[in-house]
């Protein structure tokens, strides 16, 4: 695969651990996926527990090309952080325009830099309260080291048949 994951620990703590995802693999492209992925506002992200457990949430989808690194926003105090920091194998997926298909995307997952929760979390904050623009958000000390952007590098793509997709949300 032609993608780099790198590793920079800055310290001893979890909430430290950085994973900057370098380049997108070379991806399967499937028809009519990347349309399919711009009309789903909701996905359902998959991380790996002990064992091997799956572990299903839905996530707001901000992106616009599945193909591409995507983001997702979430707190630090959760299992999604606590899974992709033992495994940072993830799962997407997403309904297709063929009824009972989905569309479901392997990749990796990592934590980005400082900065760039800052501005993804900014971002965030004002399409939901677009009353606070023009306030200074995440401060240095502020509620920033509580929040973190999960950024995914996608691997491999498939179609999955409802009939023969057995999925029940977990948290």
């Amino acid at each position: 695969m032609a993608y780099a994951l790198a590793n920079i620990y800055n310290g001893v703590t979890d909430h430290n651990l950085v994973n900057i995802i370098l380049a997108v693999p070379d991806m399967n492209k499937l028809e009519g996926m990347k349309e399919d992925f711009q009309k789903a506002k909701v996905v359902y992200f998959t991380t790996y527990g002990e064992h091997g457990k799956q572990y299903n949430r839905p996530m707001t989808n901000y992106n616009e090309d599945p193909y591409a690194t995507m983001w997702f926003a979430t707190f630090r105090q959760t299992k999604k952080v606590e899974h992709i920091t033992k495994n940072p194998k993830i799962k997407i997926t997403f309904p297709s325009s063929n009824e009972g298909d989905l569309f479901e995307i392997t990749g990796t997952a990592g934590f980005a830099p400082e900065e760039e929760v800052r501005q993804k979390w900014k971002w965030w904050m004002l399409f939901w309260h677009p009353e606070f623009k023009g306030y200074n958000l995440f401060q240095q000390g502020s509620y920033l080291n509580e929040r973190v952007i999960i950024n995914v590098c996608p691997v491999e793509a498939r179609i999955v048949k409802g009939k023969d997709f057995d999925f029940k949300v977990t948290y």
